[in-house]
């Protein structure tokens, strides 16, 4: 399921990257890798702010849905 989806204050497990090669590089650049347990903290319409390896981080919803979870 696409991290975009996942309602907030769930806390999941990175299952995969997709995207182009740039697009997985800077998601593994950040942290999400796979096996890596997530949480969402807060979403808007346009962007989602999540919690991963201790840091903050907040991506735009097209870049979000890059990454699979579950």
């Amino acid at each position: 399921m696409p991290l975009h989806n996942i309602d907030t204050s769930q806390l999941m497990v990175v299952e995969a990257l997709g995207g182009t090669r740039e697009v997985r590089a800077r998601l593994t650049d950040l942290g999400f890798t796979p096996g890596t347990p997530i949480a969402i903290l807060s979403r808007s319409h346009e962007s989602v702010i999540v919690k991963v390896r201790g840091s903050r981080i907040m991506l735009n919803n097209s870049l979000a849905c890059n990454i699979k979870v579950k």
